[in-house]
């Protein structure tokens, strides 16, 4: 499977709520040289392994199989940071990442009221 694939592959169902057209959707390994660029990319596991997820576009709630899933994350964005979120409709504690960040595993980031940011994405949002 192409790198781009592989990320686009883990998009499922939530391609047609985002408007986004694909081919063979279905669980996927990625790693972080898999994000297609422009993106925001997470996966299951530490270390950009696991299940995969990507989109270039802001996606308010991610699909119920990837909700609250995401242990390592990706801003291969071109343009600008973005913000993922704790609740989906954009709701809840926030996560700020710069253009270019990535985190291996979201165990090592302390959540403000206490445990980690692991498992705790459910949406997403450019250029906040």
């Amino acid at each position: 499977m192409s790198i781009t694939k592989k990320f686009i592959a883990g998009l499922g169902g939530a391609a047609l709520l985002a408007g986004i057209t694909l081919v063979g959707a279905a669980p996927a390994q990625a790693a972080i040289g898999d994000c297609p660029s422009g993106s925001f990319c997470f996966t299951a596991d530490a270390d950009f392994t696991g299940d995969a997820f990507g989109s270039p576009n802001n996606v308010s709630s991610v699909p119920a199989d990837r909700d609250n899933r995401a242990t390592a994350v990706y801003n291969h964005g071109t343009q600008c940071s973005l913000r993922f979120y704790q609740l989906s409709g954009y709701g809840g504690r926030s996560y700020p990442m710069n253009k270019g960040d990535a985190v291996g595993n979201l165990a090592t980031k302390a959540y403000p009221d206490g445990g980690t940011w692991n498992d705790r994405l459910s949406g997403f949002k450019f250029c906040v």
